[in-house]
């Protein structure tokens, strides 16, 4: 079930918010959670450098004031700060118009803004950012008319334009991948009809707590200086249009005694989100992330004449504090998770894994002539996997167990994914959540939990075939488990039955060194056809296993 109450205002008159405070911290009680997080703003791509040492002393008054809510135990100021946090960027550093970019613009209206924080007017400020989201909403209501998009000539150009400075600051591949890129599919009623086919409903049900309580079974330290300033630039943002250069701009020294606590605080900050030190709807907020139909392929011009709505892939793009304070936990825990998951899978913590199985795979079949591959692929597979059975497998790994709580802070309760201008729901006026099983693509320890979670069928295959000469390997959603004639029938028909039993659609190829055969088929969902059947009875040698709904 999502958590509704983030998008219910508790305020109808921001003139008139919650009792007076001393710095005017109540001015944020007009703002309902959602709003804090979502913005119809444009925002300038930098923060300018004479703006940083006020960028950095606002964080630190923001995190004090958090940190004094939870040392005196004042849930309303707890309230009022983690949504200052949340909205801190579009108070401060929102552009005149949508798609401000340069450090330069604005920069009267920055200056304004900067001064009215430093007076503790935050009332004027909510009152300019209330105008300005207006005038953002209708903005984005004439964008939004547009379901159907075909890339323009000027457009186009634009792009090659952006390719263009990509390439003169050095990023080479981002500017290739645009130049490829097919773009983001329109909103028509088959692209959002092919969004919803690929979220599906929660089966099983995730328990209200982790075991221990809700908290990890040890403290939990972050420290972010070295992930801020690896951080790439020009990355997407979520639905709150903060990017990765206002968290870059808080790293270095500022000759100002409170700017320079900036990432200490930001430390403490994090380490109590990481401790699951917050309430639940903080995490369900932080959560919430854009969903981006990515095409897949181009359509010809006789589709695109007939109105077809192309193949899209659903994107999900979270914010960007959490992804960087999520990608730091990730990196600590690649050790351990290489050691807990290897040798079978060679996707976590193992330099080229993808590398390592292809090529052993090629040396495998070289050495062996009597083997074939077959691989099986998992239509949909982060979306689909049981969000209960990954949480419940990460909290079984002694060494990783830590991250359960905090993962299940985030995903518990269904995600919401906003969609186009308007930032619509993907599921509108339900009560179901949008995203309820699986993991985000797109947030850094994703892949690693959906190994930890799909290892114990990868393991237990392992040992069945090995005494056979074969054995099971993975990387992320692709096993190959290679096996020759000399495999039993009935354990080819056993390992096969175990990879398709109440998994989503499979995707099979095969491949014959022998035979000089390769073909592709699908397996459908939930039971084995009968022609996997007679896979089942030849010589199979590469497959890949989806997590079981009833692990």
């Amino acid at each position: 079930m999502r958590n509704t109450t983030l998008y219910s205002s508790p305020r109808n008159d921001y003139l008139q918010p919650g009792p007076a405070v001393a710095g005017e911290w109540h001015a944020i009680d007009n703002l309902s959670v959602a709003e804090c997080v979502i913005s119809p703003c444009g925002h300038l791509q930098d923060v300018p450098a004479s703006l940083r040492a006020d960028w950095a002393r606002a964080h630190v008054e923001v995190f004090d004031y958090i940190a004094a809510a939870q040392t005196s135990g004042d849930q309303e100021a707890l309230e009022r700060g983690l949504k200052w946090y949340l909205v801190l960027h579009d108070v401060l550093l929102r552009g005149q118009r949508r798609g401000a970019r340069g450090g330069g613009r604005g920069t009267t209206y920055l200056a304004q803004r900067f001064d009215a924080w430093r007076r503790g007017d935050r009332l004027t400020l909510i009152r300019w950012l209330e105008a300005d989201r207006a005038r953002g909403w209708t903005a984005a209501q004439r964008r939004a008319r547009n379901t159907r998009h075909v890339e323009t000539e000027h457009e186009r150009g634009e792009r090659a334009s952006r390719v263009l400075e990509l390439i003169s600051e050095g990023e080479i591949s981002r500017a290739m991948a645009l130049l490829h890129s097919f773009g983001i599919g329109g909103l028509t009623r088959g692209v959002l009809e092919q969004m919803a086919r690929k979220h599906p409903e929660r089966h099983r049900i995730v328990p209200a707590a982790m075991p221990g309580g809700g908290q990890p079974p040890h403290a939990i330290a972050v420290h972010l200086e070295e992930t801020f300033r690896t951080l790439p630039r020009r990355r997407g943002t979520g639905v709150s249009g903060l990017p990765n250069e206002y968290l870059r701009a808080l790293i270095g020294t500022f000759d100002d005694a409170q700017a320079d606590r900036v990432m200490p605080a930001y430390d403490a900050f994090a380490s109590a989100a990481a401790n699951v030190s917050f309430p639940s709807w903080f995490y369900s907020a932080w959560a919430i992330a854009g969903l981006n139909p990515l095409v897949k392929a181009q359509l010809s011009p006789d589709q695109r004449a007939a109105g077809e709505d192309p193949d899209c892939r659903p994107v999900a793009v979270g914010e960007s504090t959490l992804r960087a304070i999520a990608r730091q936990l990730t990196e600590e825990c690649a050790v351990p998770a290489s050691e807990e998951l290897r040798p079978q899978q060679v996707a976590v913590g193992v330099s080229g894994g993808l590398s390592v199985m292809i090529h052993g795979v090629r040396l495998l079949l070289e050495q062996r002539g009597d083997f074939v591959v077959v691989r099986l692929d998992m239509r949909n597979a982060y979306n689909a996997a049981s969000r209960a059975v990954l949480l419940r497998r990460l909290a079984e790994q002694p060494r990783l167990a830590h991250l359960a709580p905090f993962m299940h802070a985030l995903s518990a309760g269904a995600t919401d994914l906003l969609l186009g201008a308007m930032h619509q729901r993907l599921f509108p006026g339900t009560a179901r959540g949008d995203s309820s099983e699986g993991t985000q693509q797109g947030l850094p320890p994703s892949s690693m939990i959906f190994c930890v979670g799909v290892h114990p069928e990868l393991r237990c295959l392992s040992a069945e075939l090995e005494p056979f000469g074969g054995c099971a390997r993975a990387t992320w959603r692709t096993m190959c488990m290679p096996w020759g004639r000399h495999t039993p029938s009935s354990l080819r028909w056993r390992v096969l039955r175990r990879a398709c039993v109440r998994c989503s659609t499979l995707r099979s190829s095969i491949i014959s060194p022998a035979a000089g055969r390769a073909t592709t088929t699908w397996i459908p969902a939930h039971g084995v056809s009968s022609q996997a059947s007679r896979w089942a009875r030849s010589s199979l040698a590469m497959t890949w296993v989806a997590l079981s709904q009833r692990a």
